[in-house]
């Protein structure tokens, strides 16, 4: 029976794996869409919430995809705590899938055809998307299979189980849900611990009041990812992932407070329809109903509540780290790619600050420690899109990040490049100034967020303007007004901020390239 049962939790958890990546890939920049047009009031919030994540089967996908479009400033905080409360709703539809489709048909009859059919699709098809669709194909045969699994496990175990235990009082209750909680914290999905407590429910090893306990639990235990998720994650990350937690806590005590209701409900409506006198479907329907009254205590609260959690998680003083990008963002790679190059966009000119203080101010100690951290962010930035591309991707995904590693790597070579400048011995000042005067009016901020046109004819002046700068010093020279050993120093030195031009402008380029539009 452990056997069986654990190859079960195994197969569903790989086929929810497999269904949740396949959609993700296959829908494309549709979440995008949905998340960008659909959200402009909160009860269409609330609809895309629901909608997206029974597509995509994946409420951390919804609940990550939202906060990119936070953080992007596309999306509201007010709606995508509402997209965020929808998203609850919506992955009640597995509980739904798992009771009336896993234990009302011959399983094996359906769920390894299925697993053929997307394995050959995967294999067979030419475009990124048909493949992802045979992906999910695959993984929903899986997930079927894996329910058989523990179906089978569970038989015969049901009467001499339930027999032994009491469930009538309060302190059971309380116990299921903690169950309910444990599973869910351990497998880190609360579509996989239900699936188990309507497994045990079909099978009968448990009555359907306990069962209904152990699934608000399940939805207790759930808010584990969003607390894990928000470690050194951004401000509204953190805000996003306390709004989950503070909506599955409030549902979840509303929900044990009115569970004898709830079961009387339940059991009429059994009563008055034969085809719903099934306790797998009683407790899917159980889990939707207690969730959809989150929502409903939610709606007076929100405005409140949405607002209170804005006066929180306030940012620092910390101008020199991530701000639209953190750890729990590559579950959705269209969305992470967005929040990266943001991230990129705002490097430029956080760069291009240092580069004129660091002209103002050469060798200061303060800007040599800001160019460590600027090192230290690109290395932060560099690992994220690693781990991007580490991701099931779009075609166009895997064409654009490596041209933003290739953004990091102009950075890297510009921060270099200015360590080398520090080495350089000191020239005369009025020297000094000249150069320096050309190198802010061709590295100067708005270059990094011009159009690509623009920032080509910006070379062209600036190559214009090096050969001048070079010629004047060798004039100089021959009519003995600089020294020669002064006028290599000085060649040497507008050599070195050449190149840091030449490092901005390419990397400018690129990000303006994988700006929408361009």
């Amino acid at each position: 029976m452990l056997a069986h049962f654990l190859g079960g939790v195994g197969l569903f958890l790989l086929g929810m794996t497999l269904l949740t990546d396949g959609l993700k890939l296959a829908a494309g920049p549709a979440l995008e869409v949905m998340l960008s047009r659909w959200t402009s009031t909160r009860s269409r919030a609330l609809a895309s919430g629901v909608a997206i994540t029974a597509l995509v089967q994946s409420s951390s996908a919804v609940t990550v995809a939202t906060l990119g479009f936070v953080n992007a400033g596309l999306l509201l905080f007010e709606h995508a705590a509402w997209v965020i409360f929808g998203s609850n709703v919506g992955t009640t539809l597995t509980a739904w899938l798992v009771a009336l489709l896993g234990f009302s048909i011959k399983i094996d009859a359906y769920a390894l055809p299925l697993i053929g059919i997307g394995a050959f699709i995967h294999l067979g098809g030419r475009s990124p998307r048909l493949k992802a669709a045979g992906t999910a194909i695959a993984g929903f045969g899986l997930l079927f299979l894996g329910i058989d699994a523990m179906k089978s496990a569970f038989e015969g175990v049901g009467a001499n189980f339930t027999d032994n235990l009491n469930f009538g009082d309060n302190l059971s209750l309380l116990w299921m849900v903690v169950i309910g909680a444990i599973l869910t914290v351990l497998m880190q999905s609360s579509s996989a611990a239900i699936a188990i407590i309507l497994t045990a429910i079909a099978g009968k090893m448990l009555p359907l009041e306990a069962g209904a306990a152990a699934v608000i639990g399940a939805n207790i235990g759930t808010t584990s990812t969003a607390i894990l998720a928000s470690f050194g994650a951004t401000a509204n990350a953190k805000r996003l992932s306390l709004a989950h937690v503070l909506f599955n806590l409030i549902t979840g005590a509303a929900a044990l407070a009115l569970l004898p209701l709830f079961l009387w409900l339940l059991g009429a409506l059994s009563d008055m329809r034969q085809d719903l006198n099934n306790p797998a479907v009683l407790l899917a329907a159980f889990h939707t109903l207690f969730n959809l009254l989150g929502v409903a205590l939610m709606w007076p609260l929100g405005t409140s509540m949405t607002a209170w959690l804005k006066t929180r998680f306030q940012k620092g003083g910390k101008v020199l780290s991530l701000q639209h990008l953190d750890k729990s963002a590559t579950v959705v790679p269209d969305v992470a790619f967005h929040a990266v190059v943001m991230e990129l966009e705002r490097f430029q000119g956080l760069l291009s600050a240092h580069i004129q203080n660091s002209l103002l101010n050469p060798g200061d100690i303060r800007t040599l420690e800001t160019r460590r951290e600027l090192k230290e962010l690109l290395d932060e930035l560099n690992q994220h899109i690693t781990h991007i591309l580490h991701q099931p991707l779009r075609l166009p995904l895997t064409q654009q990040l490596p041209q933003c590693l290739q953004v990091i790597q102009y950075a890297y070579n510009l921060l270099e490049t200015l360590d080398e400048v520090e080495q350089e011995p000191s020239l005369d000042r009025s020297l000094t100034a000249q150069m320096n005067d050309w190198l802010s009016l061709y590295c100067h901020p708005p270059i990094a967020t011009e159009a690509v046109q623009e920032g080509a004819d910006s070379a062209a002046q600036a190559e214009l303007s090096y050969r001048e700068a070079k010629q004047r010093l060798l004039d100089e020279a021959l009519e003995k007004t600089i020294k020669l050993t002064t006028m290599n120093q000085a060649l040497q030195r507008l050599s070195l901020y050449k190149r840091i031009q030449e490092q901005m402008l390419k990397a400018a380029r690129l990000v303006a390239g994988l700006k929408p539009g361009t």
